[in-house]
């Protein structure tokens, strides 16, 4: 076997730190990395990193992806966050 791409960040230990999740038909894998959570493209390309120190630098303790609307919950601590996809021009919009 032959290396295909090395990621940076390995996945936080445990069965629930990583899942599989889609937003317009479109899938994604969402993975725990430290106080970080990956996103990463249907060909495993980093897409977006949602950083930890937002959340108090706390440890990432699971991650669960929706597979229709693209949400992703992640546990910090006793806390959970929900995280939703924005489209593009939404965001353009209010900066």
């Amino acid at each position: 076997m032959h290396l295909h791409q090395v990621l940076t960040g390995a996945v936080n230990p445990g069965d629930n730190c990583y899942s599989v999740g889609g937003v317009a038909d479109i899938p994604f894998t969402a993975y725990a990395s430290g106080c970080d959570i990956v996103i990463l493209g249907s060909d495993f390309e980093c897409v977006q990193i949602i950083p930890g120190a937002k959340h108090g630098n706390i440890q990432v303790g699971c991650v669960e992806c929706s597979l229709q609307q693209g949400r992703i919950a992640a546990s910090y601590g006793n806390t959970v966050c929900i995280f939703e996809p924005v489209p593009v021009s939404h965001y353009k919009r209010k900066l």
